[in-house]
């Protein structure tokens, strides 16, 4: 059942990208409003449809709700901003169940930049930081949801607690699509690839939440049953590599053991003395062999210990409880952080090698969406949804296609045909080399941050392709196709058009 109201003139169209969803235009003068009351159930309403309920009444149940769901905040530096962080934090929590990530799939960071995840769903960790959130004036009822939601969670599946669930508690779905149109540069994935990940930080971050309400005395028999539980999945799996915070690939991530050495500390805070004085020798065993493996010779946490650099994240090891704030390793790590990682204000997650910062954090995470990519890499999936060519699909082809040319040396060295190969090899780098450019505008329309294809020979065409458009030449602001009259300079126009095929730009509307 889905009865509309206030859209009388909507339309539902049959065919084109619109189809199957309803479409209302409306012009409103200054000062006017109008209320559109959707309702969406799956049984019969128990009420008269043709006697919809009142927009006013409605708006004025929902301002109600909501003063009455968010508290005051009057001791705190910043009431008013306060109030919006839990109001935000109870607006992603489903009554009885979990608080999403975020609410939004299919929506990129940037267009193509390949960041295109579903987030609506539960993190473990991301619940933990609600809760704790919820504690810090006082025991919020936000605190009491993360709680329940992740006691349920950790007696359900015991020792082997997944990073993340749905709402009730179901597994992840695996990565798919849906043959929907996503927004403008980014594509309709759903599920999530954490699925099959196993993330030590989560256990830590568990632990402080499950502690923290302890000493609240908000816990009861079943969470001290998870409590001792999660207790136990520290003791057996801290030497584990994991996906870490940032969910890369299996590592010894230092911040991972941190956040199980600050957790095992709260539990030990809250236990009775025997298990308490346990909790703490393993939390010290733990902090000791990280110690060893993860110092550099300045004295700061590297990343793992086969990653030298310094990660952000490890600063949340003092606010944590892992080690004091004047500890020489947190001051250390501190130092390399500002020196390493901040940049004009802000401070980068890490360096995942010697490129620049910016340029390095970006390609770092297209290269891991590509490995995440269902079925085969980004490329693949923009060409198998094509589907119009007549061409095989991309997964049933190679992923490039070497050529022989001749070195300056005289020798021969393989580069790689097609700019759509995924490989990061060093055939792909000597052939092309892929930027990100800003175009001012494009038909006279302006854009956003977009892939310019490989530069010509003889000079720069960036071309992109937008909403369906004719290819054009953006480099020079004109309408008309790729230059390349005949011959030679053709087949390279053609080659750069078959490119931005992959490439959507989202106009202003």
């Amino acid at each position: 059942m889905v009865p509309l109201v206030g859209a009388d003139d909507a339309t539902r169209p049959r065919s084109g990208p619109w189809r199957g969803t309803f479409v209302v235009e409306t012009t409103l003068a200054a000062g006017e409003h109008r209320d559109l009351l959707l309702e969406v159930s799956d049984r019969p309403f128990d009420r008269d449809e043709s006697e919809p309920p009142s927009a006013a009444q409605l708006w004025d149940t929902t301002a109600q709700w909501w003063a009455a769901m968010v508290p005051p905040f009057e001791d705190t530096v910043s009431p008013r901003d306060a109030r919006h962080a839990y109001a935000v934090l109870r607006g992603l929590t489903v009554p009885g169940g979990g608080m999403v990530a975020a609410a939004t799939l299919g929506l990129p960071e940037r267009a193509g930049g390949g960041r295109n995840y579903d987030y609506r769903y539960v993190w473990l960790r991301d619940q933990a930081y609600a809760g704790h959130a919820a504690a810090v004036d006082e025991p919020h009822p936000l605190l009491d949801d993360a709680v329940a939601y992740a006691v349920a969670r950790i007696l359900e599946h015991g020792p082997a607690p997944a990073p993340a669930y749905t709402v009730d508690g179901a597994d992840l779905p695996r990565e798919r699509r849906l043959d929907l149109l996503g927004y403008p540069g980014g594509s309709d994935v759903v599920g999530n690839h954490v699925v099959d990940q196993f993330q030590l930080d989560t256990v830590g971050e568990v632990l402080l939440l499950l502690a923290r309400a302890a000493a609240l005395d908000h816990l009861d028999g079943d969470g001290r049953r998870a409590l001792e539980l999660m207790c136990e999945v520290a003791r057996d799996r801290w030497d584990e590599p994991d996906a870490g915070i940032w969910e890369l690939d299996d590592d010894w991530w230092s911040q991972s053991r941190l956040a199980v050495v600050a957790g095992l500390r709260a539990a030990a805070a809250v236990s009775d003395r025997h298990r308490g004085g346990e909790l703490a020798t393993l939390a010290d065993t733990i902090l000791a062999r990280t110690s060893e493996r993860c110092l550099r010779p300045d004295g700061a946490w590297a990343r793992s210990p086969g990653a030298a650099g310094t990660d952000a994240s490890l600063l949340l090891a003092p606010v944590r409880g892992a080690l004091p704030a004047d500890d020489p390793r947190t001051r250390a790590t501190l130092r390399a952080v500002v020196s390493e990682l901040a940049r004009d204000g802000f401070v980068y997650r890490f360096a995942p090698d010697e490129r620049p910062l910016g340029e390095a954090e970006e390609r770092s995470c297209s290269a891991a969406s590509r490995r995440r990519w269902p079925g085969g890499t980004r490329a693949t999936w923009r060409r198998r949804s094509a589907g119009s060519s007549g061409r095989p699909p991309r997964a049933a082809r190679p992923a490039c296609s070497p050529r022989s040319t001749t070195s300056p040396s005289g020798g021969s060295a393989a580069t790689c045909r097609r700019r759509s190969c995924t490989r990061r090899c060093s055939r792909r780098r000597s052939a092309w080399r892929v930027r990100r450019r800003e175009l001012r505008t494009v038909g006279g329309a302006p854009v956003g941050s977009v892939r310019a294809v490989p530069p010509l020979r003889r000079r720069r065409v960036p071309v992109v392709r937008a909403h369906g458009a004719a290819v054009r030449d953006a480099g020079h602001g004109q309408g008309g196709a790729v230059p390349g009259a005949a011959g030679r300079r053709r087949r390279r126009g053609g080659r750069v058009a078959r490119a931005v095929r992959r490439t959507r730009v989202g106009l202003p509307q």
